[in-house]
């Protein structure tokens, strides 16, 4: 039995959806850790105006991690239990665990208020 190694997931932002997809080869553990909890809803915070954080529910630690990040980036900030979008480019506080990239729809995160803004994450069906 082959494992999936590329899934895609959507982001619910409000009315609009921004498309991402998760690799497996980037972070394994971070990767089954986010599908495991998926759908998952939470409001956001904005920090530095380039990175929109959803807080998940338990632990993943560092794996393979990094403070070098390109926009559309997907990431778990451990630090933050998060999973992180870049929509610009910026030096997290510290490493992140980067497990994905946004393919359409980055642009929505810019319209993100901090505790205002509920976003559901799931996977595409």
């Amino acid at each position: 039995m082959s494992e999936i190694s590329k899934v895609q997931i959507v982001f619910e932002i409000g009315e609009n959806s921004a498309i991402g997809e998760l690799h497996r080869i980037k972070a394994p553990l971070t990767y089954a850790a986010i599908l495991d909890i998926l759908p998952h809803t939470e409001k956001a915070s904005v920090y530095k105006n380039a990175q929109t954080a959803i807080r998940i529910p338990g632990t993943i630690g560092l794996e393979k991690s990094t403070k070098e990040i390109d926009k559309g980036d997907i990431a778990y900030w451990p630090l933050g239990k998060s999973i992180c979008v870049y929509y610009d480019k910026i030096e997290p506080y510290s490493p992140v665990n980067i497990v994905g990239k946004i393919l359409e729809g980055l642009d929505y995160f810019k319209d993100v208020k901090t505790g205002r803004t509920d976003i559901t994450i799931r996977k595409k069906e």
